[in-house]
């Protein structure tokens, strides 16, 4: 064998030990499916009732709470209540719709006293508290409104008081100002307000916020 001969078959050797010692191209990555986000609980529990259908607030002022469920008032299917947190922080009012909700069992009012765990979202709404027209209050009178320190005014055509409400939910009402401003409310209708349909008036409100829960269920006894 040549010297040329030699040194090429070494230089040959020597590029097929490098091809050998490269590393190999990696595959194409497999797609990888989303995966669906699990809520976070402290321990196995049994729905009792899910309020607006929705496991989480669908949006705004979303909070979580666990805690003693106190139900304070019950206007049905409406109540008021209060949750104390097991830590002692300070206990938070709350708003429940159960005509909104999809229950399991004997649904919102079986969880009065109960340790839960509730989802709300915090909201508002106008409370209305005086009506008056042609020199005539329309609502029977209430102290505990008048105390109140932040009331608001607005005079214009009254509708959706006729017909009057029927079932166990309210009317929506309305005011519109000759502006073009209007104020709804949630109201229960009965004489003599349908007789103002159409005509002006002078509504006083105040401005609530509330704490609305769209799901709760019981937690599970340890």
């Amino acid at each position: 064998m040549t010297s040329k001969t030699f040194g090429f078959a070494a230089l040959l050797a020597g590029a097929l030990a490098l091809a050998a010692c490269a590393p190999k191209a990696a595959a194409p990555a497999e797609p990888v499916a989303p995966v669906a986000e699990e809520p976070e609980m402290d321990a196995p529990q049994a729905v009792v009732a899910v309020v607006g259908g929705d496991f989480r607030p669908a949006s705004g002022g979303e909070g979580i709470l666990q805690g003693v469920l106190t139900i304070e008032g019950e206007d049905y299917p409406r109540y008021s209540a209060i949750l104390t947190p097991a830590a002692g922080d300070e206990a938070v009012e709350l708003y429940i719709d159960d005509s909104e909700a999809d229950s399991v069992g004997d649904g919102i009012a079986s969880l009065n006293g109960k340790a839960v765990l509730a989802y709300y979202t915090v909201d508002g709404d106008n409370r209305l508290g005086a009506l008056t027209a042609e020199g005539k209050e329309l609502l029977d009178p209430n102290p505990y409104f008048e105390a109140e320190t932040e009331i608001r005014s607005i005079t214009g055509v009254l509708t959706g008081v006729n017909p009057p409400t029927q079932g166990d939910l309210p009317s929506l009402i309305t005011v519109t100002a000759p502006d073009g401003q209007s104020v709804e409310f949630e109201y229960f209708v009965y004489d003599p307000l349908p007789d103002y349909e159409g005509k002006t008036v002078t509504a006083r409100y105040v401005f609530e916020t509330r704490n609305g829960v769209t799901w709760v269920r019981e937690l599970a006894q340890q």
